[in-house]
């Protein structure tokens, strides 16, 4: 079986309990590294009693190292990918949006997924560039 065919039948939990385990950390020690009071969080996470947030797992995500593309990306929003990828890259919707040259409200409006007319090709393409990311994994 090939990589993305297991990753694929793995329900979320499931996932994040493979890549924390290839990382060899505890329960405690991603929950500690969360910022969460215990593990217990993690713990039903990883059982699929409880799901995270895009903000949450975007953070689980980077913390164990892991694509999150494994996590469903493709099931994302447009708004939501550009939110993890503005995330990941540590920079904030006023600082996105002084690099495309657009206002930070903008940037508030495309990440809730609120815009009336879509999104300009132009604009996106700016995004991808400003994100350091391919434009195919925003469309």
């Amino acid at each position: 079986m090939e990589f993305l065919d297991f990753i694929n039948s793995l329900s979320m939990g499931e996932k994040i309990k493979y890549f924390r385990n290839k990382l060899e950390i505890t329960q405690n020690e991603l929950a500690n590294r969360l910022g969460y009071y215990n593990q217990e969080v993690i713990s039903l996470i990883e059982t699929d009693k409880r799901h995270p947030g895009v903000k949450s797992l975007a953070d689980i995500v980077e913390v164990l190292n892991a694509d999150l593309f494994y996590f469903g990306l493709d099931k994302l929003t447009l708004g939501e990918k550009i939110k993890y990828y503005r995330k990941s890259n540590n920079l904030t919707q006023k600082e996105l949006a002084n690099r495309i040259g657009v206002s930070p409200s903008y940037i508030s409006v495309l990440e809730l997924g609120k815009t009336k007319k879509g999104i300009n090709k132009y604009i996106l393409y700016q995004i991808s560039i400003a994100l350091n990311q391919d434009i195919t994994k925003l469309s």
